[in-house]
């Protein structure tokens, strides 16, 4: 920024906000007490630390359910695309004309978990030069701004631009510790470095501090134990893991005044009619692209020519479109992920799926050999190896990622000198060898049997018959692993149309699910998986209809949502 001095003005306006640490693991929720959504909130309901209408701390309605099922609260940073959606909402936003004036990119998107959304130095000098230029913008083209270009008008700059707009970043109105922290440095600034600057560096203090950065998760200071987050906190987190925004006016509006019970309805309600919208739909793409092992298709290489950058793109838009028709539409729902029997036709996948399969602007395909979300092409690609399927790959698929079943980590030390494989082996027969692995043995005769089923498709996706010029056993099962009850579904059977049936039915998979949006919209992962207590109402309703609208309003209305724990250590500070 152009103030003469430009070290000093940094130094000045350095203490407009509390100082970030450089790794998300260093910033400790308790040093941010007070400063971050402060608890001493006088705004009647509105801040972002206090349990609204001045109720006490709620103890956790769920029977059997504790500290040790609920996450601990946390401070959670938002990713880019979501500070950049905040900050071109507000008033704020009118000065911005292009997207290269928010450009900076954070580490960290928003289906990883908190604690993996690191700001590096390099991140926050990103941020700052991105952010002090958008300051500058702002400061010359919001219309509303023109107080704040006359020295005179100092006051009335304050109480009618700064104090609303700043108001807006940190999703709350600011308490009266922080307004006259931002109120009397302006007035020293217009003072030293004129009033257009003096504006642009509290508006630059305001959008690098934490309190833009970070969503808080403080509730009630009152009592120890778990306590329910404020009705502001909740609305925001709602907001921000299902649209990538900030609440609007109304929702806040109609969610903020209400009673604990009322509030938790009407926000259920308020994220099933989410489901249809646009913003919506795509953050649930995103995810699915995540939960999937899609998001590096990009980086994917395979040893055939056909592999190039329209393809993996054509690979993605099918996924994310087959997504949208058959879980995110009018009519979509969990069953249809996996029965469903056509795609949007996207150009150059007629080399995987073959011509004979194009019918107008669909790929349809015959409902045996390829079914549903396990025959599309991208997901085949993710996981398979460069030359050659990967049953290991695609069996960890279904029991880790569709099932949710624990698997222990693989052994980096395996001796394998006691197995021999040859290279006229088929894929199958090279994978069964090497499971006979001692220490592999007793893993891979769980997880390889699923990823068999497969053994029809390539490393693009592409069906076949046969391999080394013989034909391709596809026969596997979903055996049950140690101690586990087994599942409803016959001993063996061969290819994935079966499976795909099962999974379109399957409580587990449903179950499953559900606690991986559950996580997503969290951004951490929910103490004891599928064991949690709270997860079982969590996605009742999803088990019973497969609509992600029920599903969306099971998870904000859940208590792993709504509430947090205090550790003893935290309860002793706080």
């Amino acid at each position: 920024m152009q103030f003469g001095s430009r070290g000093a003005f940094l130094a000045e306006t350095s203490s407009l906000f509390p100082k970030l640490t450089v790794t998300m693991a260093a910033v400790s929720l308790l040093a941010c007490s007070g400063q971050v959504g402060s608890s001493q909130n006088t705004t009647g309901g509105q801040g972002g630390g206090a349990v609204p209408d001045g109720e006490e701390a709620q103890p956790l309605p769920v029977q059997g359910c504790g500290q040790g099922t609920m996450l601990k609260a946390r401070l959670v940073r938002l990713v880019d695309s979501e500070l950049q959606n905040l900050v071109r909402g507000t008033e704020l936003g009118k000065g911005l004309t292009g997207k290269d004036q928010l450009a900076f990119t954070l580490q960290g998107q928003h289906f990883d978990r908190v604690r993996d959304r690191g700001l590096s130095s390099s991140d926050f000098a990103q941020l700052s030069r991105s952010m002090m230029q958008a300051a500058r913008d702002m400061g010359k083209a919001l219309p509303d701004a023109s107080p704040c270009r006359q020295t005179e008008q100092a006051q009335a700059c304050q109480d009618t631009v700064l104090q609303p707009l700043v108001s807006q970043l940190y999703r709350r109105p600011l308490d009266a510790a922080e307004w006259e922290l931002h109120r009397d440095r302006h007035t020293a600034f217009v003072k030293t470095h004129g009033p257009r600057e003096a504006f642009e560096a509290v508006v630059a203090a305001a959008l690098l501090s934490p309190q833009t950065l970070y969503l808080t998760e403080f509730g009630s200071d009152a009592g120890v134990g778990d306590f329910r987050v404020s009705n502001t906190e909740a609305l925001q987190r709602a907001s921000f893991a299902f649209l990538g925004h900030e609440a609007t006016t109304e929702m806040k509006a109609q969610l903020l005044e209400l009673k604990p019970a009322e509030f938790r309805k009407a926000l259920g309600e308020l994220a099933a009619q989410w489901s249809e919208q646009p913003a919506f739909q795509a953050r649930v793409a995103e995810f699915m692209e995540s939960y999937l092992g899609l998001g590096h298709i990009a980086e994917v290489e395979r040893s055939t020519d056909i592999f190039d950058a329209n393809l993996k793109t054509a690979m993605r838009r099918e996924f994310r479109a087959f997504v949208e028709d058959n879980l995110l539409g009018k009519d979509g729902n969990f069953s249809k992920l996996f029965t469903a029997a056509q795609s949007r036709h996207q150009p150059g996948l007629e080399k995987i799926y073959g011509a004979n399969t194009v019918k107008g602007d669909r790929l349809m395909w015959d409902g045996q050999s390829r079914q549903g979300l396990l025959g599309l092409s991208g997901l085949l690609t993710a996981h398979a190896r460069p030359s050659g399927s990967d049953p290991v790959q695609r069996g960890m698929l279904i029991r880790q990622r569709l099932l949710c079943e624990p698997m222990p980590p693989p052994i980096a030390d395996a001796d394998f000198s006691k197995v021999m494989t040859t290279a006229d082996m088929q894929t199958r027969e090279r994978f069964e060898t090497l499971a006979q692995a001692a220490q592999c043995k007793s893993c891979h005769e769980v997880i390889n049997p699923p990823g068999y089923l497969f053994e029809n498709f390539d490393e693009l996706g592409r069906y076949r018959t046969e391999e080394k010029g013989r034909p391709i056993n596809a026969t596997g099962g979903i055996p049950p692993f140690f101690d586990s009850e087994p599942y409803d579904l016959p001993a063996s059977f061969t290819g994935i149309a079966p499976l795909s049936r099962w999974l379109s039915t399957s409580t587990e998979a449903r179950r499953c699910f559900a606690l991986h949006l559950a996580e997503f919209a969290l951004a951490d992962e929910v103490p004891e998986g599928v064991e949690n207590c709270a997860t079982r109402s969590l996605g009742e309703a999803f088990v019973r209809t497969g609509s992600i609208a029920d599903l969306a309003r099971d998870i904000v209305q859940s208590d792993l949502f709504l509430f947090r724990a205090r550790d003893n250590a935290a309860q002793a500070q706080l």
